[in-house]
């Protein structure tokens, strides 16, 4: 797997990503601290996140791949923008996304298996106690910004965020969604998200998944969230 890495301030790196998302949204300029008791951990901190770490091609279905260029993901703060008080302890943030094919979708122009979904992969590692209370502020963030309109032109986007699951793996986890409707020329259009996020000790594993069109289904998300867990889990430094 290959991707770049680039530094977007001290001690953060970040790969470089594909464009694709939704409607391009408005940062929320306001901030909450974390809210519960962060984990303490005497384990040194993570300063490198290896690329085996990561979801790797083969992991994207039949057509899938890893893309070099474009954007981040923008789910890391569910309320866009807004800034975390975890982040005075992170240590190392790095990114790739991929393409993967959620349908038996075919080009039958170029013949071959077409990728309808995208899969952005954030891992994150904190000094003792950072990456608990990044679980608690992204708790706090989707009750916070459980439901707000955006304009896009003449156009109103409602976008809702909710937790749809706890428990999946690590110490800690959960899986969230994100759901924009709109209508356009008398039609009704909606886009979903899924991200989860699972805390390995003083390491977060993000894995954000969208579909275009529809909804993602739940068996490949949870595929590729388990898999996910599987290669940091035997990839990074213990």
């Amino acid at each position: 797997m290959n991707f770049v890495r680039r530094v977007i301030g001290p001690m953060v790196a970040v790969g470089v990503l594909a464009g694709c998302g939704p409607v391009t949204p408005v940062a929320d300029p306001s901030a909450a601290p974390a809210t519960g008791t962060p984990t303490t951990s005497t384990a040194p901190a993570i300063t490198d996140i290896p690329a085996a770490a990561f979801l790797q091609t083969k992991d994207l279905g039949k057509g899938g791949h890893l893309v070099e260029q474009g954007e981040r993901s923008d789910a890391v703060s569910p309320c866009w923008g807004a800034p975390r008080q975890s982040d005075s302890m992170l240590v190392v943030r790095e990114e790739v996304v991929g393409t993967y094919r959620f349908v038996g979708r075919y080009d039958t122009v170029n013949k071959r298996p077409e990728p309808d979904g995208y899969v952005w992969e954030v891992i994150t590692s904190y000094r003792a106690g950072g990456a608990s209370a990044y679980v608690d502020e992204v708790r706090e963030q989707i009750t916070r910004c459980a439901k707000d309109v955006v304009k896009e032109g003449p156009t109103a986007v409602t976008w809702t965020r909710s937790i749809v699951s706890e428990g999946l793996a690590g110490d800690e986890s959960l899986m969230w969604r994100r759901k924009s409707s709109y209508r356009y020329a008398g039609r009704v259009y909606e886009t979903n998200e899924f991200i989860a996020v699972i805390r390995l000790g003083d390491v977060v594993v993000l894995v954000h998944i969208a579909v275009n069109p529809g909804i993602p289904l739940r068996d490949p998300v949870d595929r590729l969230v388990e898999t996910a867990v599987r290669r940091a889990t035997s990839h990074l430094p213990a």
